[in-house]
C-alpha cells in the first residue's frame, strides 16, 4: 500500500534522521493512532492507541504488512492519490477505512508523511484520528435534530410534520399535493469509485441542485444515503406534478464537477400524490416509495407514477426479498450450463446460469431476483459463488476429451466495478488450477457507458490475466462500435431478440448479417443466442457464424444431466 521506488525513496528523504526510539518517547502518549512502516510496507512501530483502535495487540501488527489493516470499502483510486501525494510531496492527507481485528471497518482521518529512519533509511508515519464518533454524531443529529448534517437538509420528522399541514390547508386551497421519492441511481457504484469523501460531495451537489426546484412553501429533505423527498404543495393536478417530475430529472442531463471530474448522475422518481394516492402521510410516503422501486427496476433516470397494482407488487416483493436472502444458504440455489455449439455440430463451450428453486414459488427466473440481489447488496455473494461454481465445474470438464473447451459467465456492472474484482477471479481461477482461458466473462452494454473508466481498467486487467471477454446481449440498447474498437473483447454474442425472427423478417435478417459482417472485420469470435429452429441454423451456419446457442441443441441443464446430455449427441 506504501510502498515506493528506491528512485523516488532516494529523491524524497534528504531531511534530518530521527531514531526510532525518538518517536517512541513522541508517540506512546499520543491520542492520535500512530504507525510507523518501513520502505517495504513492514510495520516497524504502532503506539497503544493505534492497537487499542485496531483491536491487535502489538506483536500482532509488528513484522506484518500495512495491507493487513487495509480494507476493501476504500475504494482503489484513493490509494493511487495517496501514493501519487507521497511521491511528489511526501505527505497526503485524507480518509480511509481501514480493517480492525474484528473485521469491522474503523474510517478515520489519516495524515501520512515520509521521513528518514535510522541510518537514514525510508520510513512512513502514519498519524490517525478515529471518525467513529464523529459519524455517531451525525447519525444522531440527523435523528433528532431534524437537519441532516451533511446537507443541511430537513429529515423526514420535517418534511412529514409539513405534510400534516398542507393536507390540512389543500382541502381549502391548492386541489392537490405531490410526494417525489428520489434517489441516485446506482449511487452504491460512485461510493466506491469515487471514495466516503467525494460521494458526499456528490450528495451535497445533488441536494443543492434540487434545491432550484423549489417553490414557495415546497420542501426538500433527505431520507438517508442517496434518497431524498420533495414535497411539492398547492400543484394544480397530478398532470403538473409528473411534469415537475420530468423537469427535475432533465435537469439532471448536466454533469457535476467533483473532485476535478465530471460525473453524469441518473435519477430514478417515484411521485405519490394527495389525495389520489393518499389521504395521509404514512401512506403517502409509502406509495412514493413503491413508486420509486418500480422506477429503480425501469433503468437510469425514470418516472413512475403510483397506481393501485403497484402496492400489490410491492408486497410481493417484499416476500420475494425476504426468500431470497436465505436462498443460498438454505442450498435453493443451482448453476445450469446451457451448451455453445459450433458450426461443426461439436460442444465448443457452455454458459452458467444461476437458477433459484424456491419450496413456495417455484422456478424463480434469474431476470427477478438477479436485479433484486443488485439492489439488496447480494449480488457480490452470489456472483462469486457462481463464479466458483462454474470454475470447478470447468476445471472437471478439463478431464475429458469431449468436455467444453470454456466455460461463460455472466457479470453484473456492480460486480465488475468492485474494486477487488480482477483479484477475486484471479484467485478462483488459482483454486481450481483453471487456465485463465477456459473462463469468459459476459458483460452487458450498459457498464461500458454508466462506469467507462473503471470498466476499460477492470477488462484490461482480466484480458493480461488471459481471461476471455465478451459483450453480452450487443444491439440492445447504448451499442457503440467503440465499444468494439476500445475494449478488448474476444466475443460478440448476437441478442436472441433479433434472432428470433429470422430469417423470415427481412429487416431482421439484414441486421444479423451486418453484425457478422462487422465483427468478422474486427476479428472477433461472434456467438447467436436464442437459436430454436433449423432454419435459424441454417441462415447463422451460411453467415459463418462461430457459436450457436439455444433450446435447439439444449436449454440449461444440471452439470450431471448437461455430461448425459453431452454422451447421447456424441454417440
Amino acid at each position: 500500500m506504501l510502498t515506493l521506488s528506491t528512485s523516488t525513496q532516494a529523491s524524497l528523504f534528504t531531511g534530518r534522521s530521527l531514531g526510532l526510539d525518538q518517536l517512541h518517547t513522541l508517540f506512546d502518549l499520543s491520542p492520535l493512532s500512530v504507525l510507523v512502516a518501513d520502505s517495504d510496507g513492514v510495520i516497524c512501530y504502532v503506539n497503544v492507541a493505534c492497537c487499542q483502535g485496531s483491536g491487535y495487540s502489538a506483536s500482532e501488527l509488528l513484522g506484518n504488512h500495512c495491507e493487513l489493516l487495509r480494507s476493501e470499502l476504500t475504494p482503489d483510486p484513493v490509494y493511487l492519490s495517496l501514493n501519487q501525494a507521497l511521491c511528489r510531496d511526501g505527505r497526503w492527507s485524507g480518509e480511509l477505512c481501514s480493517r480492525s481485528h474484528n473485521g469491522k471497518p474503523c474510517w478515520q482521518r489519516v495524515h501520512v508523511s515520509l521521513f528518514n529512519g535510522p541510518n537514514k533509511s525510508p520510513h512512513t508515519l502514519m498519524l490517525m484520528e478515529d471518525l467513529v464518533e464523529r459519524l455517531e454524531y451525525e447519525q444522531w443529529l440527523f435523528k433528532h435534530s431534524g437537519i441532516d448534517a451533511l446537507t443541511g437538509l430537513p429529515t423526514r420528522v420535517q418534511v412529514y410534520e409539513l405534510l400534516c399541514q398542507q393536507i390540512e390547508l389543500t382541502h381549502v386551497a391548492a386541489p392537490c399535493i405531490g410526494l417525489l421519492s428520489l434517489d441516485i441511481y446506482r449511487f452504491k457504484q460512485f461510493n466506491e469509485s469515487l471514495g466516503h469523501s467525494a460521494a458526499d460531495q456528490l450528495l451535497i451537489a445533488v441536494s443543492k441542485r434540487l434545491k432550484q426546484r423549489l417553490q414557495v412553501n415546497d420542501r426538500l429533505c433527505r431520507l438517508g444515503g442517496d434518497q431524498f423527498v420533495l414535497l411539492a404543495a398547492k400543484q394544480a393536478d397530478k398532470q403538473a406534478v409528473g411534469v415537475l417530475a420530468a423537469s427535475i430529472r432533465d435537469d439532471f442531463s448536466v454533469p457535476f464537477s467533483i473532485a476535478g471530474d465530471k460525473i453524469f448522475v441518473g435519477l430514478s422518481i417515484g411521485v405519490a400524490v394527495f389525495p389520489d394516492d393518499g389521504r395521509d402521510p404514512v401512506s403517502l410516503f409509502r406509495h412514493a416509495d413503491t413508486a420509486l422501486y418500480r422506477a429503480k427496476k425501469q433503468g437510469r433516470n425514470r418516472i413512475s407514477m403510483f397506481v393501485p397494482e403497484l402496492e400489490q407488487q410491492a408486497l410481493q416483493h417484499q416476500y420475494l426479498e425476504s426468500e431470497f436472502r436465505f436462498a443460498l444458504e438454505r442450498d435453493e440455489l443451482a448453476v445450469h450450463y446451457q451448451p455453445l455449439v459450433n458450426l461443426d455440430g461439436k460442444v465448443q463451450g457452455a454458459e452458467a446460469v444461476m437458477r433459484w428453486h424456491s419450496p413456495s414459488m417455484g422456478l424463480v427466473s434469474p431476470e427477478r431476483f438477479v436485479p433484486l440481489a443488485e439492489v439488496i447488496g447480494m449480488i457480490h455473494l452470489i456472483g462469486h459463488w457462481c463464479l466458483d461454481q462454474a470454475c470447478q465445474q470447468a476445471r472437471n470438464w478439463m478431464d475429458r476429451a469431449d468436455g467444453p473447451a470454456f466455460v461463460a459467465v455472466n457479470v453484473s456492472p456492480l460486480q465488475l466495478c468492485h474494486s477487488n474484482f480482477v483479484e477475486t477471479v484471479v484467485a478462483v481461477l488459482d483454486k481450481y488450477q483453471l487456465p485463465a482461458a477456459r473462463l469468459e466473462l459476459e458483460v452487458t452494454e450498459g457498464v461500458l457507458v454508466e462506469n467507462r473508466e473503471q470498466a476499460a481498467s477492470r477488462l484490461d486487467q482480466l484480458s493480461r490475466a488471459g481471461v476471455k471477454l465478451s459483450i453480452d446481449d450487443f444491439g440492445t440498447g447504448y451499442s457503440s462500435l467503440s465499444y468494439l474498437q476500445h475494449f478488448p473483447f474476444n466475443t460478440l454474442k448476437i441478442d436472441r431478440s433479433f434472432i428470433t425472427d429470422t430469417p423470415g423478417n427481412r429487416g431482421s435478417a439484414k441486421l444479423v448479417k451486418a453484425i457478422v459482417a462487422m465483427a468478422k472485420s474486427l476479428d472477433l469470435q461472434l456467438v447467436a443466442e436464442g437459436v430454436e429452429t433449423s432454419e435459424q441454423v441454417t441462415f447463422l451456419q451460411a453467415l459463418g457464424c462461430d457459436l450457436l446457442q439455444g433450446y435447439y441443441f439444449s436449454p440449461a441443464l444440471p452439470a450431471a444431466d448437461f455430461l448425459t446430455w453431452l454422451e447421447q449427441r456424441n454417440r
